[in-house]
């Protein structure tokens, strides 16, 4: 609240997917960081912020889903990056 955090998840191996990350950011941000071949789904609700995937696309990304990132952001935002 009124501030922001980073979770670096780069170094982190999964055994069981989807791994799932809950998110609550009010007047701040989060960011999420995940290495470049993970598949993240979003289902962040935002009021009045964001919530978004800002790693580009890629042609040979695979179906299954490692990361879910819930939760609900205000008057802030949730973002993931690489």
């Amino acid at each position: 609240m009124f501030g922001g955090a980073e979770l670096d998840l780069r170094d982190a191996e999964l055994t069981d997917r989807p791994a799932r990350v809950n998110v609550l950011a009010l007047f701040g941000g989060a960011e999420v960081v995940v290495p470049r071949d993970w598949n993240v789904k979003m289902d962040v609700l935002p009021i009045l912020a964001g919530a978004s995937d800002d790693r580009p696309r890629r042609e040979s990304e695979h179906d299954e889903i490692d990361l879910v990132v819930t939760g609900f952001t205000a008057f802030g935002g949730v973002s993931v990056t690489d």
